[in-house]
């Protein structure tokens, strides 16, 4: 089974257990495991995950991951079998699935930069570095900064039975300028999966940090009811955390053309944010122990999507 590199982005939003009942579906027919990426052609490297006993085959140039039949199985067997409360939930059953494919992404990169070559079947030969692009990514500019169609993306019902009126009323206002920072994280991502030139980058930057400057700018303005107001605190930080983040994103970037989300994932502001998003669903979850269905997954949703990883 082949996993695009733009599939294990898929998964900072959609539901887990459908990404797992798709992506490692098995073929009615079993094929013979391929040895190059269907996208630039460059041998597969078979490379074990750290702190696991799996093996995937891929692409050194990141557009994804093969995963065997068998593979496939120990995979959903690694997230399955997790026997802890925490694993159990979905959100975190999504960061396992998630982390355990980046990881691979970002050890296949990283043979290739310690050799500089692959091994193919006929020897070895230079590692392609001009992998394809999505066209779409290149066509974010300053005056073409998209917005998505959220209004079929969990929609926020507009009562709860769990809820009181003050509350869901933040919750709704507070979600709709998350879903702006979501639109602004997926623009400057998008744009750092592309090639282009300092003063490009420069200005793509400079967009993204006043948009989400305003984003931040909109939360520090709301009416927080009392019991949600340390909630909220994360957000805030999560949302200050990503604007350096992916200024020093793109600092890199124009240093080095081949980093990439592998190469941050480690860096602290990544870290921070993401860590204040999980913190805040945990403090929804804990005030909300009975939180309806469509309240719960409209809220998560957003959550996942702003998340960077």
């Amino acid at each position: 089974m082949w996993i695009s590199d733009r599939r294990v982005e898929d998964l900072n939003a959609i539901d887990v257990d459908r990404v797992l009942a798709d992506v490692l579906a098995n073929d009615p027919d079993a094929r013979e495991a391929p040895t190059v990426c269907p996208e630039c052609l460059g041998d597969l490297l078979r490379t074990t995950l750290p702190q696991s006993d799996l093996f995937v085959s891929a692409c050194p140039n990141q557009h994804g991951i093969w995963l065997s039949r068998a593979e496939g199985d120990r995979l959903r067997a690694l997230v399955s079998e997790q026997q802890e409360a925490a694993l159990a939930r979905k959100h975190d059953r999504l960061r396992v699935v998630r982390r355990t494919l980046v990881a691979a992404l970002a050890a296949a990169r990283g043979a290739v930069v310690a050799g500089a070559v692959v091994a193919g079947g006929d020897g070895l030969r230079p590692n392609p570095t001009s992998p394809a692009e999505n066209p779409d990514s290149r066509r974010i500019t300053p005056a073409n900064w998209p917005q998505r169609d959220w209004s079929a993306w969990y929609p926020l019902p507009g009562t709860s039975p769990t809820v009181d009126h003050d509350e869901l009323q933040y919750i709704q206002e507070m979600l709709l300028v998350l879903q702006k920072g979501a639109d602004n994280r997926l623009n400057i991502h998008e744009v750092l999966r592309t090639t282009r030139t300092a003063d490009e980058y420069g200005s793509l930057l400079d967009v993204y940090q006043r948009r989400q400057a305003a984003v931040l700018a909109k939360l520090n303005v709301l009416a927080v009811p009392v019991r949600l107001r340390s909630i909220h605190r994360h957000l805030v930080v999560a949302t200050d955390r990503q604007i350096v983040l992916f200024g020093v994103f793109v600092a890199e970037k124009i240093k080095d053309s081949t980093v990439d989300l592998c190469r941050m994932v480690r860096h602290p502001a990544l870290t921070s944010s993401s860590r204040a998003l999980h913190a805040a669903w945990d403090k929804i979850r804990a005030l909300y122990p009975n939180l309806d269905q469509a309240t719960s997954d409209a809220i998560e949703s957003r959550l996942c999507r702003f998340d960077v990883i």
